[in-house]
């Protein structure tokens, strides 16, 4: 029982992350958002902040010019903990993939990327904790709601919370 019970969690897992990246796709292809549209999800932190943020990590790596001490923070300061809090998620060097331009477009997949993972790893979880107690029945669009609820909707404002 033990292994076919292992192969079907990371099935309902990986089953789940990939309706949720689906679904998200729908939505914003609906909605026009990038890269299905001319839209993007750069409003608050993530046009305020995060774009900048990328865009000189991204600089940075492809030209081999870290600094620890920048002029773009108010009349200078210490960049190492805006890196480390902001930019050293392994997930952002899929930024490096995108040109400059681009950046929102890759930004948008990244959240897609995210609130996909999101589903398997809460699926995942769910199923090991919650398989037993509910007599072998799980309901799979409760698993599936964990990734797609509000808390997911509202962080998209704010990519760096995601993970």
């Amino acid at each position: 029982m033990w292994p076919n019970y292992q192969t079907r969690r990371w099935q309902v897992a990986v089953t789940a992350g990939l309706l949720s990246l689906a679904i998200m796709g729908i939505v914003f292809a609906i909605w026009g958002i990038t890269p299905f549209g001319n839209h993007n999800l750069l409003i608050s932190d993530m046009g305020g902040q995060y774009l900048s943020f990328f865009t000189a990590y991204r600089h940075a790596i492809l030209t081999h010019s870290f600094q620890l001490y920048s002029f773009s923070q108010s009349l200078g300061g210490n960049a190492l903990p805006t890196i480390a809090y902001y930019l050293l998620s392994p997930f952002n060097i899929l930024m490096l993939l995108f040109p400059a331009a681009n950046l929102p477009t890759g930004l948008s997949l990244l959240i897609m990327l995210k609130i996909s993972l999101i589903a398997v790893t809460m699926t995942a979880f769910f199923y090991k904790r919650i398989f037993k107690q509910s007599g072998g029945r799980l309901p799979f669009l409760v698993l599936l709601s964990a990734s797609l609820a509000s808390l997911p909707s509202t962080i998209l404002r704010s990519c760096g919370w995601m993970h």
